[in-house]
């Protein structure tokens, strides 16, 4: 993998600052992307069929800061399905999620269902390329709505009986 891809500048431009402390590879390209792009974080390997036991449990152990995941297509959609969720539930507090499969095998609706956002796409030879991210920093934007002064109409504390 080229390190001046567009797919390593995609997934640089998106990581938090500062850069993870902690980094989790699920996959077989996951490890070799992230030497790509730069990531010297302290990490660690694991295949798919792997990382679902290895998550950090509900109970208090602390998520590392980027999970990469790729190899989806080693996964059936039953099983690939609970690990992303438990990444970005519980696992990480960054999760990208690269998607390198034939067309029309994981669509991009099945992953904005995960509240992932895409970052990147490529399409070439029949193939799809896609980088999703989550970070629950940048999930939501508060809405203008939102705040102390429209809480309760105030525009209309003294015009009507409650």
């Amino acid at each position: 993998m080229n390190p001046d891809s567009p797919l390593c500048e995609a997934l640089r431009s998106q990581l938090c600052d500062p850069p993870p402390a902690r980094l989790l590879c699920i996959g077989d390209g996951a490890l070799r992307l992230a030497n790509a792009c730069g990531l010297t974080a302290p990490s660690r390997a694991l295949s798919p069929a792997q990382a679902a036991s290895a998550l950090p449990s509900p109970e208090g152990d602390a998520p590392v800061e980027l999970a990469l995941l790729c190899g989806l297509t080693e996964l059936q959609r039953a099983q690939a399905g609970p690990l992303i969720a438990a990444l970005r539930d519980r696992g990480a507090r960054q999760l990208m999620v690269l998607v390198d499969a034939p067309a029309g095998h994981w669509a991009h609706d099945d992953m904005i269902a995960y509240g992932l956002t895409r970052r990147f796409r490529e399409a070439r030879d029949g193939r799809l390329r896609a980088l999703y991210e989550f970070a629950i920093a940048t999930y939501k934007t508060t809405p203008d709505w939102l705040n102390a002064n429209n809480w309760a109409n105030p525009q209309l504390w003294d015009k009507y009986r409650w």
